[in-house]
């Protein structure tokens, strides 16, 4: 399971998830995700979005900024990777580098041994911009998403 912890620098914090965030996490996903899903030409399929909120769920970080949760994250260890699964942010609080910090502090705080960070991004979505600015490489295409991967230096762990 992901532990992050504060960030004073921007006011963010992270809290459990409990079972009364399930209805704050499946508007999120919907939000965040519908839309590349119709752009992609393929109908938001609610099956799937209810699948993906629960895998994991008692994994998943609340972002937190001044109080409002913001979003939420999933990241777990697989073999000797670390994956980053999901991380969605509201509109409306995009563009104020909550990505970024989110980002760069499960990059840090990778377990010891990890070699990389992986995760998939579906095309034409802008975030694979803020993946690559900090660092990840296309490792994989796909037909509608790419993977990428953040090679670890475990030299620096």
């Amino acid at each position: 399971m992901i532990e992050l912890i504060a960030m004073e620098k921007n006011n963010l914090t992270f809290r459990e998830v409990t079972e009364q965030d399930y209805a704050f996490l499946i508007a999120l996903r919907r939000a965040t995700m519908n839309p590349h899903y119709i752009k992609m030409g393929k109908t938001p399929d609610e099956q799937i979005n209810a699948q993906r909120v629960l895998d994991h769920y008692e994994s998943t970080p609340i972002i937190v900024l001044e109080g409002v949760s913001v979003g939420m994250v999933k990241a777990f260890s697989e073999g000797s990777d670390w994956i980053l699964s999901q991380i969605q942010v509201k509109a409306d609080y995009q563009g104020r580098g909550i990505g970024t910090a989110v980002v760069k502090q499960i990059i840090d705080t990778a377990p010891e041994n990890t070699k990389g960070v992986r995760l998939s991004v579906l095309k034409g979505n802008r975030a694979i911009k803020l993946y690559q600015r900090l660092g990840f490489k296309i490792a994989e295409e796909g037909d509608s998403f790419y993977r990428l991967l953040f090679q670890l230096d475990l030299s620096k762990k």
